[in-house]
């Protein structure tokens, strides 16, 4: 019984949506509300901007985005807590080490249904949220206002956004910096920003894959109370890395401060500028790569775990 099986994963799948089918639905729902609900307040909150003039399509589109993206990030993670919720009762944690299915057969079916089927709900929550958006600016901003964030989830020019921003970027200081460089420095960060969203999809890959591992890794740990702790576990490893940060930023103060001519000259420089962003875009991919090899690490924790789970443990 080593083999993959398909009738047996789906044998087995079928027990598992009947013990867990309201868990499921649940979770479907409070995801679709979510995406709704941020879609609503979303739109609001931007009409009312632009009752008082302060309004740019392009910042309130990818803001939007941006937090729908965390609602589908956080859904995923979460529901990676549930990776192993058979596991909590006596009951069902004795049908899911005895029901004749390998351990593959019956780990991916969790990952199957558990992230692949919060991803397609967070799918659909994407559609239903363009359509309440389109017919809410059609209702109360006409029809020319209407338009779809689909092709903006997957691709963007931020180029001309921000040499916009460039344009209006003054700088006041003795050291005189020149009339163009706000728009080269606009543009260096562009071309940045543009070569990271090349690969956007990627990341955010690589993010969710963070997250669901670490939120799966704890939970094939700790069956009770694992979303909590895991939460717990996030907060510290944010509270190390800001410690990090601003130590990091005590030290460079200190620095500049003993060569602030020095400093000030390098700056005013477009050169010194452009490679320091470059640098910092650089540092960016090197903490994704570190994301990509703990999350490998973290799933193949998982995945090992299960297969040492027994009727006993904790």
């Amino acid at each position: 019984m080593d083999s993959f099986s398909k009738a047996r994963f789906l044998a087995y799948g079928k027990w598992d949506y009947t013990v867990n089918k309201s868990l499921y639905r649940n979770a479907a729902i409070v995801i679709l509300v979510l995406f709704t609900g941020t879609t609503l307040l979303t739109f609001l909150c931007n009409q009312s901007f632009a009752t008082i003039g302060i309004e740019s399509k392009v910042f309130n589109t990818y803001q939007f985005i941006g937090w729908l993206h965390n609602i589908a990030q956080w859904s995923v993670a979460i529901m990676s807590g549930y990776l192993f919720h058979n596991m909590v009762a006596k009951n069902t944690r004795i049908m899911e080490l005895t029901l004749p299915a390998t351990i593959k057969e019956k780990f991916w079916w969790h990952v199957a249904v558990n992230i692949g089927g919060t991803l397609a709900v967070c799918i659909v929550g994407y559609i239903v949220s363009d359509i309440i958006q389109m017919l809410l600016s059609l209702i109360f901003n006409g029809a020319d206002s209407v338009s779809t964030i689909i092709p903006a989830i997957f691709t963007t020019n931020v180029s001309s956004y921000m040499r916009e921003f460039g344009l209006s970027m003054k700088f006041e200081n003795e050291v005189s910096y020149g009339p163009d460089y706000g728009i080269a420095l606009a543009e260096a960060f562009a071309d940045c920003m543009q070569k990271l969203l090349y690969v956007a999809w990627v990341l955010q890959i690589i993010t969710i894959a963070f997250y669901s591992g670490l939120f799966s890794y704890v939970n094939s740990r700790k069956y009770r109370h694992n979303i909590p702790l895991t939460i717990v576990i996030l907060i510290g490893l944010g509270v190390v890395i800001l410690v990090l940060v601003v130590i990091a930023i005590v030290i460079m103060s200190v620095y500049f401060s003993t060569h602030t001519s020095d400093f000030e000259a390098s700056l005013a420089s477009i050169e010194f500028a452009t490679d320091l962003l470059t640098r910092i875009f650089t540092w960016m991919y090197v903490a994704f790569a570190v994301e990509v090899i703990l999350s490998v690490v973290l799933w193949a924790g998982t995945y090992r775990n299960y297969k040492k789970a027994s009727l006993l443990n904790k």
